[in-house]
């Protein structure tokens, strides 16, 4: 779907709710329309992230302990799967930085194995722990979703949610609350039911 059908879409839901002075809308729809389309993407399900990122490639600086760091991209979003070569599995989930788990990978004796790796973002690295010290830290699978920059090729199926979170942007710059706030309501109903 292009950016110019997915602003007619939200046409269409301002519509629904009760405005027809559409004409005027341009500049507030533009303005929200890319925040809305990243603010949708961080929400879905991982397997409709469309802007993904392969930074398996990227150099992986070992800090010398079975841990070590990789610079991500300013625009990320979420890391979606990242292993590094000799660990058993993929990791796709990350630790926050004040988990207790993550701080028991400071100590060797506490730290998790190769069995279960851990990752952790810490500003704009991947922080990663349990490549065994023989290992050189390389790199197996590493994949993040970005930020998108406009709409061209957003995912069909989120489009529906996109367009009433739009609306319910435009709407509360309008001072129209309720009918923002219903419209704010649709996008989330919508995105509590995609899988």
């Amino acid at each position: 779907m292009t950016h110019s059908d997915i602003i007619r879409k939200i046409r269409e839901r301002i519509d629904e709710v009760g405005i027809n002075e559409t004409v005027s809308l341009n500049f507030p729809i533009d303005a929200f329309i890319v925040e809305a389309a990243n603010q949708t993407l961080m929400s879905a399900p991982i397997h409709l992230a469309n802007n993904v990122y392969d930074f398996s490639t990227s150099i992986a600086h070992s800090i010398g302990d079975g841990s070590g760091f990789v610079d991500m991209p300013t625009n990320l979003v979420r890391v979606l799967r990242f292993q590094m070569l000799g660990w058993k599995q993929e990791v796709r989930e990350v630790t926050p930085l004040t988990s207790e788990l993550l701080k028991r990978q400071t100590n060797k004796v506490t730290r998790a194995n190769n069995y279960a790796p851990i990752i952790a973002l810490d500003n704009s690295r991947l922080v990663y722990f349990n490549v065994d010290e023989s290992e050189k830290h390389i790199i197996k699978t590493a994949i993040a979703q970005c930020f998108v920059t406009d709409v061209d090729d957003f995912p069909i199926e989120l489009v529906d949610a996109l367009s009433w979170l739009v609306a319910s942007k435009t709407l509360q710059v309008m001072n129209e609350k309720g009918l923002s706030d219903n419209a704010l309501s649709q996008y989330m109903y919508i995105m509590s039911t995609i899988k």
